[in-house]
């Protein structure tokens, strides 16, 4: 009988010291290049100074047990609310993701909403991501960030309507930030540039490895033509050229009869994994089968 071994386990939840946790710990995200996990604790031993009293993002580097505290602002001082369930590591491990309703992080917070910050592990520095060009935070809450491979781009979901100029649709749209520049787009919209005129769904923004490319999910029936299904749908934005791609469709180019959501976007760009209910995009389902399924797809294709 074929068997699985694994070796080299130890645990990586560990002060720099090696030493036991004073509290549990969850919610764990490994970099790409395995290098760095990122996870949720309660425990105040991990780093000196720790006496904020809830749950803290930390950061430990597998290969030299370094850990840091990364929901911190930029010259290191503790935040004034925990962060939320979602985090997310840069393939490389440099950068993390991850959204609060802390004010403290960076100057001039006073929207008083989730918002979603970068933290840069080498330099320290913590960004806002979810504010306008001229660093505006945004009107409304916002959260779901996911990085490029190298933590220059960030995309995420918002319910702000002052991000970008010309935001009328009045509904929850997905934005990319350019963390270097500070530049910030719609990319929820069609081809012309025209947002999408009903909501994006939340936990769905993810780029492609170089932030050329976005996948998201969104009810919106105006981001391609011939959109009559009545469904969420997943679509991939190329944001080089403004193509917009409904990928959750058949080989055919069929459209779901069902909801899709939960969608995954490999590092290229090329391919794309999510859920949806019970559909006609792969055919019959197995008797017995659950009615929401996985299909692996390839946009435009």
């Amino acid at each position: 009988m074929a068997e699985i071994l694994v070796s080299n386990i130890r645990q990586v939840s560990t002060t720099p010291d090696g030493g036991t946790p004073n509290s549990w710990s969850t919610n764990p995200s490994l970099s790409a290049d395995g290098t760095r996990i990122a996870f949720r604790s309660s425990a105040t031993n991990y780093v000196p100074g720790d006496t904020d009293g809830f749950q803290d993002l930390f950061v430990e580097n597998l290969d030299t047990g370094a850990v840091v505290r990364a929901n911190t602002a930029s010259n290191g001082s503790q935040p004034n609310a925990p962060p939320e369930e979602f985090s997310f590591l840069s393939a490389n491990g440099n950068r993390l993701a991850f959204e609060t309703t802390a004010s403290n992080l960076v100057p001039q917070d006073t929207n008083g909403v989730v918002d979603v910050f970068v933290k840069d592990l080498t330099t320290g520095r913590t960004l806002r991501a979810s504010a306008s060009a001229d660093g505006t935070g945004g009107n409304d809450a916002s959260d779901s960030g996911s990085l490029s491979a190298d933590g220059h781009r960030v995309a995420f979901w918002s319910l702000a309507t002052n991000l970008v100029p010309g935001d009328t649709n009045n509904a929850a749209d997905v934005f990319v930030k350019n963390l270097d520049t500070g530049a910030i787009t719609l990319t929820s919209s069609n081809g012309q540039g025209i947002p999408g005129n009903t909501i994006s769904i939340p936990g769905t923004p993810a780029l492609s490895g170089d932030g050329t490319k976005v996948l998201f999910g969104s009810t919106a029936s105006n981001l391609v033509p011939g959109d009559t299904n009545g469904h969420s749908d997943l679509f991939v934005k190329d944001l080089r050229t403004g193509e917009v791609t409904r990928v959750s469709v058949s080989d055919s180019g069929g459209q779901a009869n069902g909801d899709s959501y939960a969608g995954a976007l490999s590092a290229d760009g090329t391919r794309v994994m999510f859920s949806a209910s019970r559909t006609t995009l792969s055919g019959t389902t197995p008797t017995g089968w659950p009615t929401s399924s996985s299909r692996i797809c390839a946009p435009g294709k």
